[in-house]
């Protein structure tokens, strides 16, 4: 809703909705590029952030710099001279 009316619906929505759903479900995006009929790299630029491998990475990335196997650490201080 925006301004307590609903949101306009449109077609592409639901392209949007299945090619996000794919991804999330682990399917590649070259499938996904297929299965939209893009010929494009636009495929790619529109839906890499729901990638469930590049999002399971960058979690991984998250998880290695915090240590959450840890105790809270104490962050370094970098001193200016």
């Amino acid at each position: 809703m925006v301004d307590g009316k609903p949101a306009k619906a449109h077609p592409h929505m639901f392209s949007d909705t299945f090619a996000v759903e794919l991804l999330l479900s682990g399917v590649p995006m070259e499938d996904v590029q297929i299965l939209l009929g893009h010929t494009s790299i636009r495929t790619e630029r529109s839906y890499s952030p729901w990638v469930k491998a590049r999002q399971d990475r960058l979690e991984g990335h998250i998880r290695n710099a915090w240590d959450f196997e840890t105790e809270l650490r104490t962050p370094a201080v970098h001193r200016v001279n």
